[in-house]
């Protein structure tokens, strides 16, 4: 009776976890600037670098809490190392950016049992070797760039050592451009071209977030058409508009996909990008 009674004593007294409500963590992701997709039906793509770049560390503690992230998004915000520490318990995540933020040593140090990352880019942040040793024990990382930071050779190889099967990617060494450069000029290869594919009523194939590369695009349509960037959700995003026999250069990643439509909105086709850099040219579309 006694035990039945210290339990009933315990369970009032005592206060219970909440569970945080996964809807309203998403809601509060979105008051924050934050994107929200849906990968396979429950685990999450979560992006901020187009419509969140505001954020601060304050707002990644209801990231941290959306337990079925797999791809997070960071780039070009206004997080720091404090905030990095609100996603340690991300145990599913896979990608994570976080080029082009204050982001150093210390918030690296955050990171270093999330075991099931694949790719970190560190691009344009304040990272030095000492950031290297912190993500020496994530077996299953493929690729991580650390392209204009404070890394040395002397870490690359360190950490190249410990991960062997890791792709470091260190961007542009000058002292190879210049002795390229001094070299007799080739004629530089053709861009791949991409396939245009007209609209048959199909669903448009949703983007993927991919690794970075360039997209040229020839509008030899004869009119003036608008170029949308078709989201990881489905959803349609407008970029530029593009005048008759203009040219522009997209900025885009592997595996995205780019709608082109005339000027009353009208879906002509679009265009997939695979895994070079490309040319995409807007053909003649008769209605």
């Amino acid at each position: 009776m006694m035990r039945i009674l210290l339990l009933f004593f315990l369970s009032v007294i005592l206060p219970v976890a909440a569970v945080p409500d996964p809807d309203a963590l998403k809601e509060a992701i979105k008051k924050n600037g934050g994107q929200i997709f849906s990968t396979n039906g429950t685990d999450c793509q979560v992006e901020f670098h187009l419509t969140g770049r505001r954020l601060d560390d304050g707002g990644l503690v209801t990231v941290g809490e959306l337990k079925d992230t797999v791809i997070l998004n960071l780039r070009d915000t206004g997080i720091t190392d404090a905030g990095l520490a609100h996603l340690k318990g991300l145990n599913k995540l896979r990608r994570l950016h976080l080029e082009r933020t204050a982001v150093g040593d210390e918030g690296i140090a955050h990171l270093s049992n999330l075991h099931g990352l694949e790719y970190l880019n560190l691009y344009s942040s304040k990272i030095t070797d000492k950031a290297l040793d912190h993500l020496a024990g994530l077996k299953n990382l493929r690729q991580l760039f650390v392209w204009q930071t404070g890394v040395t050779e002397e870490g690359v190889a360190k950490l190249q050592k410990a991960l062997p099967t890791l792709r470091i990617i260190r961007g542009v060494d000058l002292d190879k451009v210049a002795a390229e450069a001094a070299k007799p000029k080739e004629e530089p290869k053709p861009l791949e071209v991409l396939t245009w594919m007209a609209i048959d009523g199909s669903p448009l194939p949703k983007s993927n977030s991919g690794d970075f590369l360039l997209l040229h695009l020839e509008n030899q349509s004869g009119k003036k058409v608008k170029l949308y960037w078709v989201n990881y959700g489905g959803g349609l995003q407008f970029y530029a508009d593009i005048a008759a026999g203009d040219t522009r250069e997209q900025t885009t990643y592997t595996g995205a996909t780019w709608l082109i439509a005339d000027a009353d909105d009208n879906h002509l086709g679009y265009f997939r990008t695979k895994q070079k850099n490309a040319k995409a040219v807007i053909p003649k579309v008769t209605n």
